[in-house]
Formats: structure tokens, sequence, C-alpha cells
């Protein structure tokens, strides 16, 4: 408190005056930093509306930047005013340098969207068609990369030696690559489904023991909806090391059945019931043209096995389920109506000699 009763007992009208200015200097860029940052978008970007320019990605770290360089200014300002050793200043220096290295790499992260001009142009270079899953992965890989440059940079304005510790990051990749072996493991699998594309998000998969809607797909993972409406993290190299079914890309789904015919049950009443089974099959609207087949699978000891299939105009899960239901209703309906009955299970147990 002492030497700050001091410091103001040493203040005299020019250093006053100076510190007014230095305080109008940082009020000035901060009020006026909207509107620095609304010319220099406009300046770069000169056919962007008024409100495209506020939702610009560099819109927000311009009105920081343009804050602290009001406050960077002040302080060179006042460095002769207030004495401030040259030490001090190198360091204001390097912390507003990785200001301004952070405010851009978050506005150049922003920047890249599935529906900027970078990615469209990659998009329309590249020979396969890229879904949304692949491309929000590609920007996820294309943000990590400019963060970690950033990072980089910012190391170097520390002072640190970048050869050293590249050096030393050679010394201990063996640890390095022991620890992470799964993290890598699992990023370079998510970059092979981003590339591949075996399923989007928002498609029904399955593989294994999982099977669900993809809801996202991240550098280590994927995550799933399950029928039971949990959620599954799968890591990203247990799904690239097995075959996986894309339910959602089928154009077409089988639908089949069998039935059981007692033994005793005249033969051409046999045929009668598998050619109605046919015409109700071959005349659902649900079921695709010519698709339908009926025969005589087997002939067993107490019963007569027939069996059928068809393939059905649908795809979605739920609907499939709803389809299956009624083509087994009127099967049975057929069965109950052409004078056959059903054989039961039986088992023939010998009992002496």
């Amino acid at each position: 408190m002492t030497k700050i009763s001091e410091w103001i007992s040493n203040l005299n009208a020019e250093i006053t005056m100076e510190l007014i200015v230095a305080i109008m200097i940082i009020a000035v860029l901060d009020i006026f930093s909207p509107l620095f940052s609304y010319i220099i978008i406009k300046i770069f970007n000169f056919k962007s509306k008024t409100n495209d320019i506020k939702k610009n990605p560099f819109y927000k770290p311009l009105k920081s930047f343009f804050r602290v360089l009001g406050i960077y200014i002040a302080i060179i300002y006042l460095k002769p005013v207030l004495g401030i050793s040259e030490e001090v200043m190198q360091t204001t220096t390097k912390i507003f340098k990785i200001i301004v290295i952070l405010t851009t790499a978050i506005g150049l992260a922003q920047s890249i969207t599935s529906d900027s001009i970078f990615i469209k142009r990659i998009k329309d270079k590249s020979d396969k068609e890229m879904g949304k899953s692949t491309i929000n992965f590609i920007v996820k890989i294309i943000r990590a990369v400019i963060y970690i440059i950033a990072g980089f940079m910012i190391i170097s304005e520390l002072g640190y030696n970048l050869g050293g510790l590249v050096t030393g990051l050679g010394l201990g990749s063996v640890v390095l690559t022991l620890a992470a072996q799964d993290t890598l493991k699992n990023l370079f699998s998510g970059i092979m489904i981003a590339l591949d594309d075996p399923f989007k998000v928002g498609e029904y998969i399955k593989f294994d023991n999982f099977e669900g809607t993809v809801e996202d797909i991240t550098f280590r993972s994927t995550r799933l909806r399950t029928l039971e409406n949990t959620v599954a993290q799968v890591p990203n190299s247990v799904i690239s090391n097995t075959t996986v079914i894309n339910v959602s890309r089928m154009k077409k789904r089988l639908f089949n059945f069998e039935l059981n015919i007692v033994f005793e049950t005249d033969l051409n009443k046999l045929r009668i019931l598998q050619n109605k089974i046919l015409s109700y099959l071959s005349n659902n609207e649900m079921v695709i043209k010519d698709s339908a087949n009926v025969y005589l699978k087997n002939v067993n000891i107490n019963s007569y096995n027939l069996s059928g299939y068809c393939y059905l105009d649908v795809t979605d899960y739920d609907e499939y389920w709803a389809v299956q239901s009624e083509l087994n209703y009127g099967i049975m309906n057929v069965v109950n109506n052409s004078d056959v009955e059903l054989a039961h299970d039986t088992k023939i147990i010998k009992v002496g000699k």
C-alpha cells in the first residue's frame, strides 16, 4: 500500500495525460472492434451481406484481436512513461503474438465446415461420392491439423527448440507408441472408415454383437443407438476388423417361411395349398413382382415341409416387421381355409424291446 501511495503521489499532469491517452486507445479499439472486424471481412469477402458478415467465423476472433491490440498498443505507449523494462516488453510481445496465433487458428478452424468452399472443392475433385459422415470426419482432421500447427508455433514462440523437441519425441517414440497403440489404431481405423464410407450417420448397421443407428463417428469410436435405446460406443478398430452389414442400404428385404403339414394330408390338397400361398404372395402389393416362390422342401417322417420366400419392397426396419406380420397372418388365413392341418413336433420314444 505504501508503494502504491508513493506512486500515486508522484503522478504529475503529464503522466496523468499519458494514462488517459492509453485508456482512450484501449476504449476506442474495444468500442470500434466490431466495426474494424466488419471492414476487414468486407474487404476480403465483398459480396457478403451484413448479417452474413456477423456469422463469419473470423468475426468474433477479430473482435477479440482488436481488443487485445488496444491493450498492447497502450502498453507500448506507456513504456517510456512508466519505465517498463525490456524483459517485461518481450514477455508482453510474446503474449500478444500467442493471442494472434490462437485468434488466427480459431478463425481458420471454424471456417472449415461441411459447407465451406475448401470442402466443396475436395468433394468436387474426389472420384467417389462423399457422405455427410465422411465430410464431417475430414473437417475434424483439418481442424486438428490447424490446431497442431498453431500449438507448434506457440511452443516456438515461447522459446523452445522444436528440433530438440522432435529429437526428444524420437527418443521416446517407443514408449509413446506402446502407450498410444490403441488410440493410433482407432484413429487410423476411423480414417479408413471415412474413406471407405461403409456407413453414414443416421444409417442402421449390424456387426458382431452390435446393431443400431449410427449417431456419430469420431477419431476414436463410433456411437450407436441400439434398439433398446441405449448408446454403444464402439472403438473404430473393432469395426474395421469385422464385417459390417449396412441395413439402411438394402434395396429390398427377404421374407421367408416354413410350414409343417401333417403327413396324412392328400397330395392334391398340398399342391392346392402351395399354389394358393404363391398366388397370395404374388398379388400382394408389398411383394416385388415375380420374386415369390413356394416349394415342397422336405418330406419328413410325420410331416411335409412347405417353404417359400419373396422379396419385399421395404427397407425401413419397423415397416419391414409390420409387413412381415401381415404376410404371416395372410398365409395362416390361406392355411385355415385349405382343409389342411399343421403338424406338431413329436418325438418317438422306444420303451423296452
